[in-house]
């Protein structure tokens, strides 16, 4: 219970952090203010939905199925390296920047047996 805690406010700590130098890097504030927008600019459920969807989507897919083909050599650096190529289809500079250590920041429970369900249950349904 305490490393999912302090892995949280670890990432918000360092995503914050972030943030205050983003907001100094015009290509960076650029590229987030972009990835805003889209939230303004649809309808509340629509954008919800579309963000709880594809949270679980990459729950199952990067850290179940991927991570499970990857094998037992490098299933972490495998499915990070390929979440980090799979965001720069978005060509936008923050996201990539942030993809990689957040995957790598939330890949310890991948392994476990139910790991993928276990974090999609606990996130999006509140159950454990």
């Amino acid at each position: 219970m305490v490393t999912p805690v302090v892995s949280g406010v670890g990432a918000f700590g360092a995503f914050y952090a972030a943030a205050l130098v983003a907001r100094r890097v015009p290509v960076l504030k650029r590229a987030i203010g972009s990835v805003l927008r889209y939230a303004d600019q649809g309808s509340t459920s629509l954008v919800l939905t579309t963000t709880l969807a594809n949270g679980v989507a990459e729950e199952v897919f990067f850290r179940g199925a991927l991570y499970a083909a990857a094998g037992a050599d490098r299933p972490v650096i495998v499915s990070t390296a390929v979440y980090g190529l799979a965001t720069t289809a978005t060509r936008n500079p923050a996201l990539v920047l942030a993809s990689v250590p957040m995957v790598c920041s939330s890949r310890s429970s991948a392994g476990s047996p139910g790991g993928s369900r276990r974090r999609c249950s606990r996130t999006w349904c509140g159950r454990p």
